[in-house]
């Protein structure tokens, strides 16, 4: 701890120092809050706290707080804000000029073991009795502290969805901001909407366009199940990801396809209402994938495919376990999309004897 020269506070009519090191004490034990004064030297001696400073670390006597702390200012900090402290009191001693009170924010250990926060006032000062000293008003802001983190969380989320929103529009099958609380679509856009999809529009009425678009029952009620409001505060609450499902719809122009559906349920930092950002995605390439993919774990343990960006490769160890018939490319690597377009996509649409004529088989 580096040690500062100060000018001498001008104190008009003191008392007798014997008289003035008890007032000042008396005042402290009157304040609501923490008061300790140690001194601003390299050792950083504790001199003197107050009832309300050993309360807040849990301390019924100064005996257990000297204990806990080493008699030592930096002794009352947790490890990991000493950095942060001690370049707070180094910025004040640089700044000569500086007349206010250095503030600073770090976490205490109390006696028990818990962690709280706590803010501190300090000030240096050179005092008849006491010497060249910082005196620290200090008081418990955990709760203020954890208030103040879960705003600025909702604060990060939100933006981050909502540049997600951006970014995604114009390119997504539709993205949808929208008000849990006031049940009103506030922003939608993308190249396949529905009819009630409009900004202002009932957010229920366009839920319920979704749900009647799935061909299979299964999947509406797992789409309610999934999207519940109760579900997707849930989420967020717990810190979880997007909910997603992916269902076989049939979209508004007719055409039948899969269709991923990603949402997150946040609270507005300001207005404090509940937001739903949602995006919907088509996922056919997706989920012819993941099908062949289960295809070569359940059945074709010696064909191995991955894809990089949009090539593919396949690793084969005995080609003879390979069953017959099986979709398998004629290329051991190449441009993935061309694969689905020019095999795979083919096969599905014309059947099994079909496949067997386009396709390489391994008997």
């Amino acid at each position: 701890m580096a040690e500062r020269t100060f000018d001498k506070i001008a104190i008009k009519e003191l008392p007798r120092d014997e008289y003035l090191i008890p007032a000042i004490e008396w005042v402290a034990e009157q304040m609501p809050g923490g008061f300790f004064i140690y001194r601003a030297d390299g050792s950083q001696e504790i001199l003197y706290v107050n009832k309300a400073a050993l309360h807040i670390f849990g301390c019924e006597s100064e005996e257990e707080f000297r204990e806990i702390t080493g008699n030592s200012f930096l002794g009352l900090v947790h490890s990991a804000d000493i950095d942060t402290v001690q370049k707070s009191i180094d910025a004040q001693i640089m700044d000569k000029k500086n007349e206010n009170l250095d503030y600073v924010e770090y976490r205490i250990i109390r006696k028990d073991g818990s962690i709280r926060w706590v803010d501190d006032y300090g000030r240096f000062a050179q005092i008849p009795g006491y010497g060249d000293v910082y005196y620290v008003f200090i008081s418990d802001i955990t709760e203020k502290h954890y208030v103040r983190e879960e705003i600025n969380r909702r604060a990060n989320v939100y933006q981050g969805l909502l540049e997600q929103f951006n970014t995604f529009a114009d390119n997504s099958l539709a993205v949808t901001r929208a008000n849990f609380t006031t049940g009103v679509i506030e922003e939608v856009r993308g190249k396949d909407l529905y009819p009630e999809d409009y900004a202002g529009g009932d957010l229920k009425a366009s839920i319920k366009a979704r749900q009647e678009s799935f061909i299979a029952e299964e999947d509406r009620k797992k789409f309610r199940e999934i999207f519940s409001i109760e579900n997707m505060l849930e989420r967020y609450y717990k810190g979880l990801g997007s909910a997603v499902f992916v269902g076989y719809c049939r979209r508004r122009s007719g055409r039948h396809c899969f269709v991923k559906f990603s949402a997150s349920a946040v609270i507005d930092p300001v207005s404090e209402d509940t937001i739903f950002f949602s995006s919907e995605t088509e996922y056919n390439t997706e989920k012819v994938t993941e099908v062949l993919n289960k295809k070569v774990l359940a059945k074709q343990y010696d064909m191995v495919a991955y894809i990089v960006g949009n090539n593919y490769g396949v690793v084969i160890g005995d080609a003879s376990n390979i069953g017959k018939g099986s979709i398998f490319p004629k290329e051991r690597d190449g441009v993935y999309t061309e694969y689905l377009r020019e095999q795979v996509f083919p096969v599905i649409g014309y059947g099994i004897r079909d496949k067997r004529n386009k396709q390489k088989t391994y008997d």
